[in-house]
This record gives structure tokens, C-alpha cells and sequence, in this order.
């Protein structure tokens, strides 16, 4: 990890979870086509609550991003006994958050709906179907922890692959719970919940089965384990910072979803097909964050700033690429990319207008989406925190309820743009600050004026 070409440990931890992820997303496509079939009415269910679901998926993120980071800052100094800690660490944080979510989520639903923009026509079916993946929350928490372990340690394709695994079983079973193929009974959107927690437990059953035969040392638990704040309080720095972050995506869904009503049906339908095609472009850089974290993170920790700037370079060039292609194909032919979900033109019209507008600067997200993970990774939390917070807080909330105002539905989507553009200036100059801060102190400056230092370390960023 520390003497490897960067761009080949990237490349080798990052395909798998890239690969992964697209067909992960591209299977959520399929999920959500099978919801389409339902009608509108399923479709806006399913972006309503995608505020609650991102809550649960947000707390295990946060939890799992401090501990992967932490993790490889560990192993990079080379103390192994306290990677094992930290991981049972994460074990523990998994079952809290899972019994905690199912109390609190079951205690306040009705008022988590509401507050999300449900109307009298979606209440009764939202309600039915986040009770459901409430109930299952635990194995969701416990698949997202056991991941991060893994990656943690830098394998990156394992987890990859049972988290594929579970989402199979899931896409697998949702034409059979929600039709009632074979002898299984029609449930409707109900199904869509069964479905969806049976993958998780599937994923994380999977991933301890993995974990057993590959890592068995990070199950091996210390007779005398106990909680240590000193373990926990870094995990929770790194991981505050990344739940504030989704925090904030939430509220933005929750507030996006309550202008989207005041439009109707369709066009709470149009944000949540929009949602998941900006998924599916994001999956490949997603995918590559899963090898720049522990890159990174092992760099960090071994002392060798140079490694972590090289990182810096290549990751966010390739994820600039990485978005550009996919984006290029929507601004040319967004009717087709529609067409796969809807054949009502009144559906097709709002969606081919939303997709023009709000990916309009959506390249600009790779890097931005790469240096955030890259400040966790060097235990710069706080920096990765207010970026988000920037972006999702301080400038769209403002736009998405100013320009609809002034400009209808298509303010909306300008405003996904717009921050986002701005999002891209101050991504640079929090770029410009962590690259300053991994320069040499001014003594060792001297060092750069050694004939060739330049230029070796400029080759070093083009080399893979």
C-alpha cells in the first residue's frame, strides 16, 4: 500500500466497487422500473420516502466512513491489534443504530412523513412501506459496517461483491412480491420493502461469511474488549462530520420534495427518476472513493505526503472523465434515457426538462465528490463537512425555494446547477489549502531545488 504506483492501487481497489456500484444502480433502474408499473402514485411513494431511507443509510455511512478511515490509519502505523478494536468497534455502533432506528423510526413515522411532504394520497402507502424497512434496519446498519471493515483493510472486491449479492436477491425477488409471480402473493409496494431488507440481511450474511474465511483476524475479538472512547471518539470525528454531511442531503431531499408537491404527482415522480440516474453516474466515482480512501488514509498515516498530493491528481481527473462521458450522452438524448421509465408524454416532457437543467454542470461534481473523500481520509472531517454543507445548505436550499418563485418548475432543477457550480469554486480553494498543507515545511522546501525534484514528482502524477 505505501510503495506501489498510486495509479495502479487505485485502479485495483477502485474497479471492483466501481464496477459494483454501476450495476448496483443500473439494478435500482430495474427496481424502479417495476415500481413505475404500479403507476405514478407507487413512483412518488418511493421519492417520498427516499427522505427516511437516506437517514438510516446516512447514520451507517458516517459510522462506516470514520471507521474505514480509521482502520487504515491504524494498519498504516502498523498497530494491527488496534485495527482489530476498532473494528468490533463498528460492530457495536452497527446494533445500536439499528435497535435505536427501530424504536425511534416506529415511535415517530407518522410525523417523519408528514414532514417530508407526503400527501393525503401517498400517507397510508408511504407509511405501510417504510414500516417495513424499519423494522429491518439492524441487518441494513450491520451490511454497511461489515463493508467498511473490508475496505478498511483495502479490499475493496469482496465487499463489492456481497453487497452486489444481496442487491440481486433483492432485484430478484421484487417481480415476484409485488406481482405475485409463482406462489408468491401480490404485495404491491410492499413487496418492494420485503424485497429490499431480505438483500440486506442477504449482504451482510454474505459478508461475515467473507470476512471469516479471508480476515479472520478482525473477528478476532480481544477477551478483555471493551468500549474505549479513545477508539470511538476518532471514529465519531471522522464520522460526524460525514453524518452532518448527509443530514444535509436529507433536508435538501425533504425541502426539493415539498416544492415538488405544489406541482403534483408527476413531478415528485420525475425528481425521484432524476435521482437515480444521477446515481448511476455517480457510481463509478463512488466506486473509486472505495480506493482512494484507504490510499490515501495508508499514505496519510505513513508519512508521505507526496503520495497523498499524487492521489489527489489522478482521482480527480479520472472522476472529472468518469461523470463527463455519461453526462455528454444525457444533454444529447435525454427523450431515450426517459423512455425506459415512462411512455406518458406528459411524464417523458417534465423529465427530459429536468434532466437538461439540473445536470447541466455535473462533471464539476467528480472532483468535488473525490476531495471530499480525501479530507476524511487524511482526518480533515471538518473541511469535507463544510464543503457538502456549502453546497447543500448555504446555497441550494436558498435557490431551490427562491427561483421556483421566479421561474416554475424549472427553477427546481436550476438549482441542482447552480450550487453546484458554486460548490466547484470552493472545492478549489479547499483543493489549493489541503495541497499547501501537505507541502514540505519551509526548511525542507530546500529539498524542491534539487535538480530533477519537480520533474520526477510531475511524472510521478502522469505515471499509472
Amino acid at each position: 500500500m505505501l510503495t506501489r504506483s498510486t495509479g495502479s492501487l487505485l485502479m485495483k481497489l477502485s474497479w471492483p466497487a466501481m464496477a459494483g456500484n454501476v450495476i448496483y444502480s443500473l439494478l435500482c433502474l430495474v427496481e424502479t422500473y417495476f415500481v413505475s408499473l404500479l403507476g405514478a402514485v407507487p413512483l412518488a411513494v418511493i421519492t417520498l420516502t427516499i427522505p427516511v431511507q437516506i437517514f438510516i443509510t446516512a447514520i451507517g455511512s458516517a459510522a462506516g466512513i470514520g471507521l474505514t478511515s480509521y482502520i487504515a490509519r491504524t494498519l498504516g502505523e502498523g498497530h494491527k491489534r488496534e485495527a482489530v478494536n476498532a473494528a468490533w468497534h463498528g460492530i457495536f455502533l452497527a446494533v445500536l443504530m439499528g435497535l435505536l432506528m427501530w424504536w425511534f423510526g416506529t415511535a415517530y413515522l407518522d410525523e417523519m412523513l408528514l414532514w417530508s411532504g407526503c400527501s393525503r394520497e401517498t400517507f397510508a402507502l408511504s407509511k405501510t412501506y417504510l414500516t417495513i424497512i424499519l423494522i429491518g434496519s439492524l441487518v441494513t446498519f450491520l451490511a454497511i459496517i461489515l463493508a467498511n471493515i473490508m475496505q478498511g483493510v483495502g479490499d475493496t472486491l469482496w465487499p463489492m461483491l456481497t453487497g452486489l449479492g444481496g442487491l440481486i436477491v433483492n432485484v430478484a425477488l421484487d417481480p415476484l412480491l409485488i406481482f405475485g409471480w409463482g406462489p408468491f402473493p401480490a404485495l404491491g409496494l410492499s413487496g418492494v420493502a420485503i424485497a429490499t431488507v431480505v438483500g440486506n440481511f442477504s449482504a451482510a450474511a454474505l459478508t461475515v461469511g467473507v470476512l471469516v474465511l479471508r480476515h479472520p483476524l478482525l473477528l478476532k475479538i480481544d477477551q478483555y474488549f471493551s468500549i474505549n472512547l479513545r477508539i470511538l471518539m476518532p471514529i465519531l470525528r471522522v464520522g460526524l462530520p460525514a453524518l452532518v454531511m448527509e443530514i444535509s442531503a436529507l433536508l435538501v431531499m425533504i425541502f426539493t420534495n415539498r416544492v415538488l408537491v405544489a406541482y403534483g404527482s408527476l413531478a415528485v415522480a420525475v425528481l425521484g427518476i432524476f435521482l437515480r440516474i444521477r446515481s448511476l453516474v455517480y457510481m463509478p466515482v463512488f466506486g473509486l472513493n472505495q480506493g482512494v480512501m484507504p490510499v490515501a488514509g495508508f499514505a496519510y498515516g505513513g508519512g508521505l505526503p507526496d503520495r497523498v498530493k499524487e492521489t489527489m491528481i489522478k482521482s480527480c481527473t479520472v472522476a472529472f472523465v468518469l461523470i463527463a462521458i455519461p453526462w455528454a450522452y444525457i444533454q444529447f438524448n435525454p427523450y431515450w434515457v426517459m423512455h425506459f421509465f415512462s411512455h406518458n408524454p406528459s411524464l417523458t416532457e417534465l423529465g427530459v426538462e429536468s434532466l437538461r437543467w439540473a445536470t447541466l454542470v455535473l462533471p464539476l461534481m467528480g472532483p468535488i465528490i473525490i476531495l471530499t473523500a480525501i479530507l476524511q481520509a487524511v482526518d480533515r472531517g471538518m473541511e469535507a463537512m463544510w464543503l457538502s454543507l456549502f453546497r447543500q445548505i448555504l446555497t441550494f436550499l436558498p435557490l431551490v425555494l427562491f427561483l421556483p418563485a421566479h421561474m416554475g418548475l424549472k427553477g427546481v432543477w436550476l438549482a441542482f446547477a447552480v450550487s453546484e457550480a458554486l460548490a466547484a469554486l470552493l472545492g478549489c480553494w479547499f483543493f489549493k489549502r489541503l495541497w499547501q498543507q501537505l507541502s514540505p515545511p519551509p526548511r525542507a522546501r530546500l529539498l524542491i531545488l534539487t535538480p530533477g525534484y519537480t520533474a520526477g514528482r510531475i511524472m510521478a502524477w502522469l505515471r499509472w
